[in-house]
């Protein structure tokens, strides 16, 4: 999805939560208290992103594993298979 189709939310809903819920309370729960957790890698995606954001849509799926999603994955705290 390119930014020039996300909406002015921040967040599609899908009808999976309500939109009261996602618009008042998530922001109440205290796993949602992360801003600083959230702000590193949010920097640190964008970082990522200015060395090869450029190349991702040329890569075969070998190389966009390798290089975008396993290190995407990484920061977010998810570990991959390989």
């Amino acid at each position: 999805m390119s930014q020039a189709t996300l909406g002015a939310t921040p967040y599609r809903n899908s009808d999976l939560f309500s939109g009261y819920y996602l618009d008042e309370r998530v922001d109440d729960l205290d796993a949602w208290d992360c801003d600083q957790e959230a702000q590193a890698a949010l920097e640190e995606l964008q970082h990522l992103w200015e060395l090869e954001g450029e190349l991702v849509a040329s890569y075969k799926e070998d190389e966009l594993l390798d290089s975008w999603i396993d290190e995407v994955l990484d920061v977010l705290g998810f570990g991959s298979l390989s």
